[in-house]
């Protein structure tokens, strides 16, 4: 079975970064994402922004937005 190449582009991209929707992420998995896709020798540059999520929830938690920009 084969599959498109967009397809498998993301699947490189969710294997590298194994984030779970509403789990906590910390600055060094980010970083070890970005070296794991760096590193398959499919992208040159590799961007990672963050930014706060709009939310109600307490300030212990802070629901982050995370975009991969390949």
């Amino acid at each position: 079975m084969t599959c498109s190449p967009v397809a498998a582009v993301l699947h490189v991209i969710t294997r590298a970064f194994p984030l779970m929707v509403n789990q906590p992420v910390r600055s060094e998995e980010l970083l070890q994402g970005r070296r794991r896709l760096l590193d398959t020798g499919l992208f040159r540059r590799v961007d990672i922004t963050t930014e706060a999520a709009p939310t109600t929830a307490p300030a212990v938690t802070i629901p982050t937005v995370v975009r991969v920009r390949v």
